[in-house]
């Protein structure tokens, strides 16, 4: 999930914490020895309920916050050859993650019969591929 929405341990947690107090999961506390205790969720069925309104909520689209499109806005004053190298390593990028969903679209709708946890999905391309260095250009 971590490819699609970002926290941290702490904000997962809470949110456990706060999904167990409205009854849409149970945890279990596994003791361990030499570390802290672990908790296991589990969802319930008034969860599964409250997952499916959820699930069928309209979403609205997140702000975009690109960096490259400020840059493209100032473009004037780069280099026209850099920058348009850049668009073309995001693009790239966007192209393969595309794939990717595309990929996992094909895959779920194959197993119609299935749950959704069911189905194999593919491993989407990471969150920010460009800032980590992988050059989709590359191979």
């Amino acid at each position: 999930m971590a490819c699609y929405w970002t926290a941290s341990q702490q904000q997962i947690y809470r949110e456990l914490g706060r999904i167990e107090q409205n009854g849409w999961a149970c945890c279990q506390v596994v003791p361990q020895r030499g570390k802290p205790d672990r908790k296991v969720y589990a969802i319930t069925e008034a969860g599964r309920q409250e997952l499916r309104q959820w699930a069928a909520e309209p979403s609205l689209p997140t702000p975009i916050r690109e960096d490259l499109l400020v840059k493209v806005l100032g473009g004037s004053s780069t280099e026209s050859e850099q920058l348009l190298a850049e668009v073309q390593r995001h693009r790239a990028v966007h192209a393969r993650q595309l794939a990717s969903y595309q990929e996992n679209e094909a895959l779920v709708l194959s197993q119609a019969g299935l749950p959704l946890h069911a189905v194999p999905l593919s491993h989407p391309a990471p969150r920010h591929p460009v800032r980590a260095g992988m050059d989709p250009l590359v191979r």
